[in-house]
């Protein structure tokens, strides 16, 4: 589902778009925008930009982490 939303934030294409290895485009939408609504993506960013991203380099693996755990309640 991540992979889905951040491939469409990245390459801003269509949601129709998604590559077909990924969850339905349709699936992927309606998470996004539940998350959007419930304010987790807002969290996402607030928890990020405490963390100094994006002006001082963190580890991938740690963003993915932080992502993760800020939307996991909603998935």
């Amino acid at each position: 589902m991540l992979d889905g939303i951040l491939y469409q934030l990245k390459n801003g294409c269509n949601w129709e778009d998604l590559p077909k290895d990924l969850p339905p485009y349709s699936t992927v939408y309606w998470h996004y925008k539940q998350w959007r609504t419930s304010g987790a993506t807002e969290t996402l960013m607030q928890t990020l930009h405490e963390q100094g991203f994006p002006s001082s380099p963190i580890a991938p693996k740690r963003v993915f982490q932080t992502m993760v755990s800020c939307l996991k309640c909603w998935l």
